[in-house]
């Protein structure tokens, strides 16, 4: 755990303290600040939170609205992604949180992209044939092993609103 300078010293002056006066020092009455892990889960999760309600599930139930919801949802993860990219991640997780979080999901969000600029050519074509396979692609492309073991990664990592769980009070949705 990393300790920051004033906690440091605040340790230090306890233990000094402690040995001159030969008995045990006092707790401090503070309570203590979070882990970098916790901090960044924290700021994590309410990233993911913000974005569940800012891009909420849209309406499905005509081809045109299902190309307007998958817009929304592919905007939403960029957004997200990027929010949660300028998030400091712990020095020890960073690597891991890259390679197992990040690149999937930013792998998926590219792979989304393309297929949204098919479906805008398929609809200048008036195909909608292939606006609803392309559509279907998107649907298996999100339920793809890199982008699961990504969401099993976030959860085992303690992230939950990220790994698309409910948190406390939460519906799941």
């Amino acid at each position: 755990m990393r300790l920051t300078v004033t906690a440091l010293l605040l340790t230090l002056s306890l233990a000094a303290t402690a040995c001159a006066n030969d008995r045990p020092a006092a707790a401090p009455s503070t309570p203590p600040a979070l882990s970098a892990k916790a901090a960044f889960i924290q700021q994590a999760d309410k990233i993911c939170r913000a974005a569940d309600d800012k891009f909420p599930p849209g309406d499905t139930d005509t081809l045109a609205k299902e190309v307007a919801a998958l817009k929304l949802s592919n905007r939403g993860m960029r957004v997200t992604m990027a929010e949660l990219r300028r998030l400091p991640p712990p020095r020890d997780d960073a690597a891991a949180l890259d390679k197992k979080f990040f690149a999937p999901y930013e792998n998926a969000i590219r792979d989304l992209e393309r297929i949204q600029r098919d479906i805008d050519r398929a609809l200048a074509r008036h195909d909608d044939r292939q606006v609803r396979r392309l559509i279907d692609r998107s649907y298996a492309l999100t339920d793809a092993d890199e982008v699961t073991q990504a969401l099993v990664f976030a959860e085992k990592y303690g992230l939950k609103s990220c790994a698309g769980e409910p948190e406390e009070g939460q519906l799941p949705s």
